[in-house]
């Protein structure tokens, strides 16, 4: 299922190709904008890492593929979440 709400942020290209790419520090920051406040938290105790860690890596400063999963889910949830909401509430 596509979800319109992931802007200028090619998920789809990037999951299904062969080979592994990083996101860029500028999708990082896009994406952490987007989530909710305190999903670093959620997002450390998915990937088995710290708090920090996760700060570095939405930073910039580091590179962690545990780490990118345990986001691009919890973006992927919290936009499904939204979506529900909405059709809930009669808006799609």
């Amino acid at each position: 299922m596509r979800i319109s709400y992931f802007c200028a942020i090619n998920f789809d290209a990037k999951i299904k190709q062969k080979f592994y790419i990083m996101l860029t520090t500028d999708e990082r920051k896009k994406i952490q904008k987007m989530l909710y406040h305190g999903s670093s938290i959620i997002i450390a105790e998915k990937a088995g890492v710290s708090k920090i860690a996760v700060s570095k890596w939405f930073n910039g400063q580091t590179n962690s593929e545990i780490i990118e999963n345990a986001v691009i889910d919890l973006f992927i949830e919290s936009r499904l979440e939204t979506e529900r909401k909405l059709q809930i509430a009669g808006f799609l």
